[in-house]
């Protein structure tokens, strides 16, 4: 206060860079991959895609759904880049879950869908 023309006031200050307090905390643990990835083909239903991964979800399943409207070539690529074990593909009349690390493909229901995630470790 005194350098700025006030009277002389005793004070104690302190700092710390953000840099040093980001340096120190490390790096912080990225999101956890996806067991289920959700994929939109032409026609797919997306209401009842958003209905399963809510149920996979709740479920305690982490699940992830296609935003960026891939194909579903990039669709399953973008599957396999985030390491999800599943891809559950809508297509215009089924639901199929696809094992991305053999690639077999069933068509199932949503409830067979949460079951299998859940039994996958």
């Amino acid at each position: 206060v005194e350098q700025l023309g006030g009277p002389p006031t005793p004070a104690v200050g302190w700092a710390a860079g953000i840099e040093r307090i980001l340096l120190a905390a490390g790096e912080a643990p990225g999101a956890p991959a996806p067991r289920v990835y959700l994929i939109l083909d032409q026609g797919g239903d997306r209401r009842a895609a958003f209905a399963l991964l809510r149920a996979l979800r709740s479920a305690g399943v982490a699940a992830q759904i296609e935003q960026a409207g891939r194909s579903l070539k990039g669709q399953l690529k973008q599957a396999d880049r985030l390491g999800a074990h599943f891809a559950a593909i809508f297509a215009a009349d089924s639901v199929s879950l696809r094992d991305m690390g053999t690639g077999d493909q069933d068509q199932l229901d949503a409830e067979t869908i949460v079951a299998r995630a859940l039994a996958v470790s």
